[in-house]
Parts: C-alpha cells; structure tokens; sequence
C-alpha cells in the first residue's frame, strides 16, 4: 500500500480504498464488535503530593567547597559564575554522600 517513488512518471497509487478491497480480512478485524470485548480503562485515585521539608533543603545549600560539580564547574567558569548558577537553581550539597550534588 502506498505510492511509487516515481508518482509522476508512472502514476502508481495503490490508495487506502484499493486495499481494503483487495484485503476484506483487514476490513473483519476492523469491525466493531471486536472492540466491543475491550474493558473500559478504570480512574486512578491521585496520590497525595508529597513535600520535602524546606529546612532540609536550605540545609543543603551550602558545603559548596565540598561539593564536587562546584568544584569541576569553578575550574571551567570560575568561583563567582559558578556560585551565581548554583544559588539560582538551588543545586545542593548531600550529607549522606560526601561531596554528592542533590538538584530539588
């Protein structure tokens, strides 16, 4: 089923029509009793959000010596750059992991 790469020269166009005539199965499975033995999709009941304490998260906001992304980030845009994009997009400093980056 398609066209000819060649369209305009040899005028092939074998159209969605012509297939479905030529193939009356493919017209069966189509119908609509078969879609009749689908169930319908059940709702979901949303999930309550949850929130991390923003103590935690200004607790994270600081350690930046330790951090290793300030650090490789310092080396490319230097100290200043790299503490202005760091503050904008609160990219904290893990206690857990030792030098990790957390991104809230």
């Amino acid at each position: 089923m398609g066209r000819c790469d060649h369209e305009q020269k040899c005028g092939y166009h074998f159209t969605p029509r012509d297939y479905f005539e030529q193939n009356l199965f493919e017209t069966e499975k189509l119908s609509e009793d078969n879609f009749q033995s689908y169930t319908s999709i059940k709702e979901v009941e949303p999930k309550a959000t949850s929130y991390i304490d923003l103590d935690i998260v200004n607790q994270s906001l600081q350690r930046y010596s330790d951090n290793k992304l300030f650090q490789f980030l310092s080396a490319q845009f230097g100290e200043a750059e790299t503490l202005k994009l760091i503050k904008k997009y609160k990219v904290g400093t893990s206690k857990h992991w030792n030098g990790a980056t957390v991104f809230w």
